[in-house]
């Protein structure tokens, strides 16, 4: 059946990068380059928030929250509810790459944007790895999208929940034209 989602709207205090701030500082302390941040329209909320926009020809799909602090050690993570999940880096990839038959898929959003950094098309999934329940539910909404690559690598981390979700994106997406890629640890 034909699902509906919200349509959500960046927050009101939401707000391009402060080059002074802590959200810029930890951006740039992956070596992401100003080039990179703008052509994936990233933000920030009270100088303590990344918002990563996942957009679709050019409209919000959806936002993800990336909390600096972490609690308990653990990241702090969220998303629009009722929002649809796609894939994070489209406005980036057809303003680089418009007519690219290759893509690569990661796991999070920085892997993406350090790939596109480097001259690599490349597309981050939206809920990490993993095959639970809804881990993998973007391919329904990307599958069509995808049908213009020949070549989709997957770039997954190498631990139990990246190469259970490496094996669910090959199986869904076809092997005959996925490729992974292995990183050194």
């Amino acid at each position: 059946p034909q699902r509906t989602y919200n349509r959500p709207e960046l927050p009101k205090n939401a707000r391009k990068l402060n080059r002074e701030g802590k959200v810029y500082a930890y951006l740039k302390s992956r070596g992401l380059s100003d080039e990179t941040l703008g052509d994936f329209q990233i933000g920030e909320q009270n100088d303590q928030t990344i918002l990563f926009p996942y957009k679709v020809d050019n409209l919000l799909i959806n936002t993800k929250y990336l909390e600096l602090e972490r609690v308990n050690g653990k990241k702090k993570v969220r998303q629009e509810v009722g929002a649809e999940h796609v894939l994070f880096g489209w406005q980036a990839l057809n303003k680089r790459y418009p007519n690219t038959r290759i893509v690569t898929i990661t796991e999070g959003e920085c892997d993406a944007m350090s790939y596109h950094q480097y001259g690599i098309a490349a597309l981050s999934i939206p809920n990490g790895a993993g095959k639970g329940e809804h881990k993998q539910d973007w391919i329904e909404s990307e599958y069509e999208r995808l049908c213009r690559f020949d070549k989709i690598f997957i770039s997954m981390d190498q631990d139990d929940a990246g190469q259970e979700a490496e094996k669910e994106i090959i199986r869904r997406l076809g092997p005959e034209r996925c490729r992974i890629v292995k990183l050194p640890a």
